[in-house]
């Protein structure tokens, strides 16, 4: 009976590290880019888009850092299976943040997706735009959408997205550690 309740004990810490691997993601990250400067065109064209956005004001970084330069494909796979696609779950944080209205709202928090560094306002991304629990959560796919603004920053790769909902007119900014919408809200093919 010993040796079975061990083995239970075993099978059940596997399946669970199994869990925790899909969903513990690493933030968008590569070595060779912690000192990397903007193409000077793609820098002012992200610059106008931010602006046109109203998203400047929110730039965590000197606006210098900005880019429209697309991450090298040796960092990500940007083909990625979308059949073999699953939702990205991130493990979470949770808190209150004030929505445009100034009323608060239940927000998620991520640190595979902003380091500590960023603050709920950077990264407090609304319930409405997620799924999940107050553990883990994942994007709703037809929530979100790329700006194609981005920077890094010693070798971590930020995109600002917008999330969204048509449903109930609400909308907010964030700058997210992942290479593209894809890679933000799908697993399974990267």
């Amino acid at each position: 009976m010993k040796k079975f309740t061990k083995l239970l004990g075993l099978c059940f810490l596997v399946q669970l590290g199994i869990f925790y691997n899909e969903i513990l993601v690493d933030a968008a990250y590569d070595p060779a880019y912690t000192d990397f400067v903007p193409d000077p065109q793609a820098n002012q064209k992200a610059i106008e888009i931010l602006e046109e956005n109203g998203a400047l004001d929110s730039c965590p970084v000197p606006i210098e850092y900005l880019t429209t330069e697309e991450p090298p494909q040796s960092s990500y796979n940007p083909k990625m299976n979308m059949r073999a696609a699953t939702s990205q779950y991130y493990i979470a944080q949770t808190g209150s943040i004030k929505d445009n209205q100034g009323r608060k709202r239940t927000a998620f928090r991520s640190h595979a997706l902003a380091p500590s560094g960023f603050t709920w306002h950077e990264n407090g991304i609304g319930s409405l735009y997620v799924t999940g629990n107050m553990n883990a959560f994942s994007f709703r796919p037809n929530y979100v959408s790329d700006y194609g603004t981005s920077f890094w920053y010693n070798g971590y790769y930020y995109r600002l997205f917008r999330l969204h909902s048509t449903d109930w007119g609400s909308s907010s900014n964030v700058w997210l550690s992942a290479w593209n919408t894809n890679s933000l809200v799908y697993n399974g093919g990267n």
